[in-house]
């Protein structure tokens, strides 16, 4: 047998070192994400400080978002606030979901993509790179909530929940109802999880959630249709524009590299 006459390696000998399955990803430290996310929530409450006088302008949009409710006849937040201001159980029960699952949703389910490990990094960027637009629109164009431009809304959740209410709004920026970011978290929140869940209930559960922050939101009157539709194109479009930044990204040390090549080539 010649030298260049070498058996042929047997199934499964030989290319053990390419069927190794590649090492899993390094899980974020832990504080460090909690320092994003507390950083991010200071910025968001920020927003209206850093800006100035925002209440003439906020009240101005929110009463030009009403009126392109009306105009398209998708204006639902004015019905379902007066109806729910006659049914107090439902009105204690959105009151404490308008109030607790948006942050809640929001940090259980960072915790739990935390904890699953290769998807977390991802999601995470998309509700920050997301939720940073959302900031971008609040410093342009302020805008008031349906319960604040005095256009007959009920506050129900100042009236069923008056303590949380104050704290809540005691550093809040009240003037950021375009986009929705209760409906770009919700919808993120059903979108992340679904990616890493299997069991139909769960899934159900997962898709409820957004259809609940949209109800939620509405009948409370903290938010107009249109900009519900914002946030849920808010979140839709993050994916993608994550996707198509990451690509970029990664695109240019290619470029950089290419001219190396070519000299060691033309060197040789």
């Amino acid at each position: 047998m010649t030298i260049t006459e070498r058996r042929a390696p047997r199934a499964g000998q030989g290319s053990e070192h390419a069927q190794q399955p590649a090492p899993a990803a390094k899980r974020p430290t832990w504080w460090i994400q909690v320092l994003i996310i507390v950083g991010f929530a200071w910025a968001y409450d920020e927003v209206r400080s850093l800006h100035g006088d925002v209440v003439a302008a906020g009240m101005r949009h929110g009463r030009a978002m009403l009126h392109i409710d009306r105009t398209l006849h998708v204006n639902w937040s004015e019905p379902m606030n007066h109806w729910l201001v006659h049914h107090d159980w439902l009105s204690d029960v959105l009151s404490g979901y308008y109030v607790v699952m948006h942050l809640g949703m929001t940090a259980l389910t960072l915790v739990v993509l935390w904890v699953n490990g290769p998807r977390y990094r991802h999601h995470r960027d998309v509700l920050l790179m997301s939720s940073l637009i959302g900031l971008a629109v609040y410093w342009v164009y302020p805008t008031a909530p349906p319960r604040l431009i005095a256009a007959g809304f009920h506050d129900t959740v100042a009236s069923t929940l008056p303590f949380a209410y104050k704290v809540e709004t005691a550093r809040a920026n009240l003037y950021a109802a375009v986009p929705s970011l209760h409906m770009a978290w919700a919808l993120w929140v059903a979108i992340a999880l679904w990616s890493i869940t299997t069991r139909w209930w769960l899934r159900v559960l997962e898709a409820l959630h957004p259809l609940a922050t949209a109800v939620t939101v509405l009948a409370t009157g903290n938010h107009y249709t249109i900009d519900l539709l914002a946030g849920i194109a808010l979140t839709l479009a993050g994916y993608p524009l994550y996707a198509s930044a990451r690509q970029l990204v990664r695109r240019e040390p290619a470029d950089t590299e290419m001219p190396r090549a070519r000299q060691r080539t033309a060197g040789s």
